[in-house]
């Protein structure tokens, strides 16, 4: 899933250069597959809880696969646009259902780590996408439009995989296989109706500013690097660090929370180190630029990680599906706007200096939620149940 949506920023040159695209149409471009999986993502967790996770997860990325592979034959601006959102539509199906799979498969006591494994696969996906769409799209004619078509067949293909193997109805998780627990409720012992926990919000708007400053950044880092002088290549080579170099914290962060009891000190430690990465793009040199990156790329997958943890412990089994799409939708806001707002203010002050400055201020602000947010460690779990 992921390289049909992280092989696009090192693409975003040529792109703009063969269909005549300005910074803030190829910001839309890039982040056009999250608007449409803000509207879809919640339609994907209701139809999970009903359908069950397997069946939908295949679909959606089937959409994905398709709706990218036409992405390649875009003669301008729109088409490109609506074949992307199109792509954006598999993705809203496909994603809410890892949580779910993870709760029906795994103990609650590996359920972090579990979280981290999936999500490292995922980025060290992304990771290959951003270092090696370049160069393929070199080797293959230096078309963009090649490179497209060859993740999209990757993408299909897989895809093919999943439903030869997890397709048959023994690997179809049941309702009665969910893990039942009793939900987490900070102030009273009433079970309320997921969608009044205050935690699913506040969840929601912190992971939508982590992915609002990492779309950002991973869209309009390469572009920032080769305006400063580095060429294309390695631009993206250094762009990448941020994403390989975050894998270790994958694992990492969910174990230790996992040990510890705790989950608030990891995402608001996360967000003021995001802020200090960030605001340091712009002053260090280009050829220790790859600290910074690897630097954001940590702290940033920490609430990234620990977002698709905390809704399985914040409700009822039966609404983790509902109440992930939830948390995603809002999430995925953050991703649509930041690649779009980083273009705009390029585009009106002819600089990347104040969007980053802007953006970092926003981590600031995300901190002050995590603080307002309620804890679901075991260790305060153990002392309000």
């Amino acid at each position: 899933m992921y390289p049909l949506i992280f092989s696009v920023p090192p693409l975003l040159n040529q792109i703009m250069l063969e269909l005549h695209l300005n910074n803030a149409q190829a910001g839309l471009v890039y982040s056009s597959p999250l608007i449409a999986f803000v509207a879809f993502v919640n339609v994907g967790g209701f139809i999970s809880d009903k359908m069950g996770p397997v069946r939908v997860a295949g679909i959606g990325t089937s959409i994905m696969g398709v709706g990218s592979l036409l992405r390649g034959t875009s003669t301008d601006f729109s088409t490109l646009l609506m074949f992307s959102l199109l792509t954006g539509v598999g993705f809203g199906l496909a994603v809410p259902n890892l949580p779910k799979l993870t709760a029906a498969i795994f103990s609650q006591k590996l359920i972090g780590v579990a979280t981290g494994v999936y999500t490292a696969c995922l980025t060290i996906a992304e990771g290959i996408a951003v270092a090696l769409t370049l160069p393929i799209a070199i080797s293959l004619f230096n078309s963009w439009r090649n490179a497209v078509y060859f993740w999209s067949a990757m993408e299909l293909f897989a895809t093919m995989l999943w439903w030869l193997i997890l397709g048959s109805s023994r690997f179809i998780v049941r309702k009665d296989q969910l893990i039942q627990k009793p939900q987490f409720q900070v102030n009273s012992g009433k079970v309320n109706p997921f969608w009044k926990n205050r935690g699913i919000w506040f969840l929601g708007i912190m992971f939508s500013i982590d992915n609002l400053l990492y779309y950002a950044l991973i869209g309009w880092l390469p572009t920032m690097f080769f305006e400063r002088g580095m060429s294309e290549l390695i631009a993206a080579l250094v762009t990448s660090s941020m994403i390989f170099f975050s894998i270790p914290a994958l694992f990492l962060a969910p174990f230790f929370s996992d040990k510890i009891g705790l989950r608030k000190p990891f995402l608001w430690l996360s967000f003021l180190i995001m802020a200090v990465s960030c605001l340091s793009f712009l002053i260090v040199p280009l050829n220790l630029s790859w600290i910074s990156s690897a630097i954001f790329g940590i702290s940033s997958s920490i609430p990234f990680v620990l977002g698709f943890v905390l809704p399985i412990e914040l409700v009822e089994s039966e609404n983790i599906g509902k109440a992930s799409g939830i948390v995603l939708s809002i999430a995925y806001l953050g991703a649509i706007l930041g690649p779009w707002f980083t273009g705009y203010i390029k585009d009106i002050t002819t600089e990347f200096t104040y969007a980053v400055v802007i953006i970092s201020v926003i981590s600031i602000i995300a901190a002050c939620f995590a603080l307002a947010m309620p804890e679901t460690g075991w260790k305060r779990r153990n002392r309000t149940i």
